[in-house]
């Protein structure tokens, strides 16, 4: 607070000057003692010598100004209080305000950790239950035979042996073992055992469209009832942050390649609620141990021992899965090593089911790299199998497949490029690998299918995949709309376009949708054959 400086003028009363030589004589009076505040000066001066008198200011009028300048500092400090309490009263009011704020972004996240977190640890403490299951058979605890029958307990009974198993992971082999045992009823199988071999999963490794499909496929056939479980390669650049309850299996599981058996190392884990077992080789270490995940020109190699090892791990485990789900051609030689050496295994209910998800290289070798995880090439080189129809001295494992390339983009620009736009130009709605279609319409953005002519844009509309309900939607919104049609809605009848495209919005093509029952649909075909 400032203080406020009062001055107020004293007059001097000139009296007349004393004759010279008259001493020089200044008094003054105390306003303490006395009720005059004026000064006297008393001058020796000549005869003649005359001053004119001062006015003097009345008393009272002096008190008047001292009063005035008072009342005015009051009123400035007066108002000076006025604004500090407001600038107070409107600080704690933001500060209440930032702390509501704060209160409910913290309960929203407890909600939201408490509604998600739930079915993820449930499925965790399944998978810690199955994965021990696996160590028991490679350490020779349990037969293959017994294993597969506990494996069918846990999946009959996933609700109820989440909270029986509680704390799976501190207890030991015989522990666990015996309280398995204790729990045994066996009962009708609900839901299948599928097993995805593939090259890449979110968020562990991530290259193209693969990952996200694996992970959320998998997540929404075990939310149906199903039991789902990926085995991947251990690569060295893996994140494995999302990985609970990650460990090694104290015992080497061996596969063949090259003419011998080799060692590998297993590592076990849940990822969102899905057991993942990481396969990791020891005397082939650099297969894995590398910058990338594809491009070198042993990928052949690297995926063949890849791919055998699974089945290896998968047989000796005493696994047996009602589907066994590869993808693409760095796994699609599963196939034939299926077919020609461990259907006869233990496997013989098992069926394969192969989804091409990227087909810009297909895997063209010559036919006796195929005895390295031991097939015979002579009974493969062969029109009716895996003979390439153009180049016929090649095997093809990926036979009579279309190439189809798809330029790489970036992930960032594209959403933000969905984002900003009210249409999308595809080149076809069947879009499997960048899905096109369906992120605009999540976006709000019409997808308009079109091809070139003549630097004009022709539309047309694709009748040979209108199996689902996404596509038939799409076909049926947007297929026969070309860009002036669209634009011209959009001028002239927005409220119609609106709606169109809230619509649209509104429609659930997630994966808990009509994409998990038609896999569903086509795991249930392949189990009668």
């Amino acid at each position: 607070m400032k203080a406020a400086l009062l001055s107020t003028a004293i007059p001097w009363h000139l009296k007349p000057l004393k004759p010279a030589g008259a001493p020089l004589c200044c008094s003054k009076v105390n306003g303490a003692s006395s009720s005059s505040s004026s000064s006297e000066i008393k001058l020796q001066a000549g005869e003649d010598a005359e001053v004119p008198p001062s006015p003097i200011q009345p008393e009272g009028a002096k008190e008047t100004d001292i009063w005035r300048l008072f009342r005015e500092a009051q009123k400035n400090i007066l108002h000076l209080n006025q604004h500090r309490l407001k600038a107070v009263e409107d600080l704690n009011k933001t500060n209440s305000e930032k702390q509501l704020l704060v209160d409910k972004i913290e309960q929203l996240e407890l909600e939201k950790q408490a509604s998600v977190a739930k079915p993820p640890d449930r499925l965790s403490s399944c998978w810690q239950v199955l994965l021990r299951i696996d160590s028991m058979v490679l350490t020779g605890m349990i037969a293959a035979g017994e294993a597969s029958d506990l494996r069918r307990l846990v999946m009959d009974h996933k609700e109820s042996l989440a909270e029986v198993f509680n704390g799976t992971l501190q207890k030991t082999e015989g522990q666990l073992l015996a309280e398995l045992r204790h729990f045994y009823a066996r009962s009708r199988r609900n839901g299948f055992h599928i097993v995805h071999i593939c090259t890449e999963m979110e968020p562990l490794v991530s290259v193209g469209s693969l990952a996200p499909y694996v992970t959320g496929l998998s997540r929404a056939l075990q939310r149906k009832g199903h039991l789902v479980e990926v085995i991947l390669p251990k690569y060295s650049s893996l994140d494995l942050d999302e990985v609970q309850g990650l460990q090694e299996i104290e015992a080497e599981s061996f596969s063949y390649f090259n003419g011998q058996l080799h060692g590998n190392r297993i590592w076990t884990g849940v990822v969102y609620g899905i057991g993942v077992t990481l396969i990791q080789p020891l005397e082939y270490s650099e297969f894995f141990n590398r910058e990338k995940v594809y491009g070198y020109s042993d990928d052949f190699e690297r995926f063949t021992y890849f791919s055998r090892a699974s089945l290896d791990y998968i047989v000796k485990c005493g696994k047996q899965p009602d589907v066994i789900h590869i993808h693409n051609w760095e796994t699609a030689i599963i196939g034939p090593l299926f077919w020609d050496i461990f259907a006869k295994q233990g496997l013989e209910g098992t069926k394969i089911l192969l989804t091409c998800h990227d087909l810009n290289s297909q895997c063209l070798e010559h036919p006796d790299k195929l005895a390295l995880c031991g097939l015979d090439h002579s009974s493969l080189h062969r029109p009716d199998r895996l003979q390439d129809n153009t180049k016929s001295h090649l095997v093809n494992i990926l036979k009579d497949e279309h190439v189809k390339f798809v330029n790489d983009s970036d992930e960032t620009i594209t959403h933000l490029v969905f984002a900003g736009s009210d249409i999308i130009l595809c080149q076809s709605f069947h879009d499997p690998v960048l899905q096109v279609p369906l992120k605009a319409l999540k976006y709000g953005t019409a997808p308009i299918a079109l091809n070139s002519s003549h630097d004009n844009f022709r539309n047309f509309a694709e009748h040979d995949y209108e199996t689902t309900n996404f596509s038939r939607f799409v076909s049926s919104t947007f297929g026969n709309m070309s860009i002036s049609e669209a634009l011209n809605e959009m001028k002239y009848h927005p409220s119609k376009w609106k709606r169109k495209i809230l619509d649209a919005m509104e429609m659930d093509f997630s994966w808990d949708a009509e994409c998990c029952d038609v896999h569903t649909s086509a795991y249930t075909s392949l189990k009668k054959l």
